[in-house]
């Protein structure tokens, strides 16, 4: 059975919802295909030794990105998963220390 598009015929907006995903692999020398409209940034939360014994902090994780308008920007986040809304066409591989991401458009 074919799934019903109740969006069918409307203009796409482009905060969402996406008609398209796909896997990113960061690159220092390639663009994304497609500039994403949206990012998944995933990882799980790792812990480390924090400033007081007995205590423990996140490690930071990183993402380093170039934006559909040219600016070059690092994110951190702490794990888990975040859905970021910046328009990006590059993920970089220096920089980036996130394992899961997926662009939409």
């Amino acid at each position: 059975m074919t799934a019903i598009d109740p969006f069918y015929g409307y203009p796409s907006d482009r905060n969402g919802p996406f008609d398209y995903a796909a896997e990113i692999t960061p690159s220092d020398d390639h663009d994304l295909e497609v500039v994403a409209s949206c990012i998944l940034i995933a990882d799980t939360p790792t812990f480390v030794d924090g400033p007081v014994d007995g205590y423990k902090s996140y490690q930071s994780l990183s993402l380093k990105v170039t934006t559909a308008g040219g600016d070059i920007v690092t994110l951190n986040t702490f794990g888990g998963a975040t859905l970021s809304l910046l328009r990006v066409r590059k993920v970089w591989a220096t920089g980036t220390t996130v394992q899961k991401l997926v662009a939409f458009w």
